[in-house]
């Protein structure tokens, strides 16, 4: 477009939205740029590609199924449930917390009482609570619980994000991706990754050390360092300094 003119509507995502280019600036990117930020724009669009085709795998699986949820069942269920999570009674599969607490807590015999109400219909097959409680898992599906009214709808969302990972389950157990050793390797490796990550983040990102601080601890330790140094003395002296 021109500088100052408008283009023709464009229609996106169910709106209407006009573009107008106001300036142009134009900077030469340089080698070290490149190799720098390179990598990190590819994994961007690499992850927005990637995104973008998990929903479109994700809509045409769940739109033939037709799920709806039971408001006699949800009703039901999502108060129980804000007090089983709210008050950090279990962690783990909630059908678990049921079965081992039914006879001593009130809140599992509550659950257990509503176990064959209808929760969800999928693809013209009933779920009952417990056939959903079965596959909860407190851990992995995360809900607010500063409010029941928020934890009320949030609580709609992860009963649609349960059952669709009980389809995706089914679809890897028929292709028998749990024999796939590739596809185990990379899983793994992701593990790592996250973990290593998170660990980081936990541990180090929250730290700060001066100067001073790294070049004590590199002349009290500099005999576990086998790394040789390469290039000015001028990069490095004001991080390892001599003791005289």
């Amino acid at each position: 477009l021109p500088i100052n003119e408008f283009s023709e509507p464009v229609l996106y995502q169910g709106e209407w939205y006009l573009f107008q280019v106001v300036e142009i600036t134009r900077s030469p990117l340089s080698l070290e740029d490149y190799i720098s930020k390179a990598s990190t724009a590819e994994k961007i669009l690499y992850n927005k590609k990637a995104v973008k085709q998990a929903e479109l795998f994700i809509e045409d699986l769940m739109t033939p199924l037709n799920v709806k949820t039971k408001k006699e069942g949800w009703t039901a269920l999502s108060p129980l449930m804000y007090q089983l999570i709210a008050q950090k009674q279990y962690r783990g599969f909630a059908w678990d917390f049921v079965q081992v607490n039914r006879q001593t807590s009130e809140l599992a015999k509550k659950l257990y009482a509503i176990r064959n109400t209808n929760l969800v219909t999928v693809d013209g097959s009933d779920w009952t609570i417990q056939d959903f409680l079965q596959d909860f898992n407190t851990i992995r599906y995360v809900l607010p619980t500063d409010n029941f009214e928020d934890f009320n709808y949030a609580f709609l969302d992860i009963i649609a994000i349960v059952i669709r990972d009980e389809q995706l389950k089914k679809i890897a157990q028929k292709q028998e991706i749990d024999k796939d050793v590739e596809l185990k390797h990379e899983l793994r490796s992701w593990s790592d990754k996250w973990v290593f990550q998170e660990a980081r983040k936990h541990f180090l990102d929250s730290l700060e050390f001066t100067e001073q601080e790294v070049a004590q601890f590199y002349e009290s330790n500099k005999n576990i360092f086998s790394t040789k140094y390469h290039g000015s003395q001028k990069v490095f002296g004001r991080f390892f300094s001599k003791q005289s």
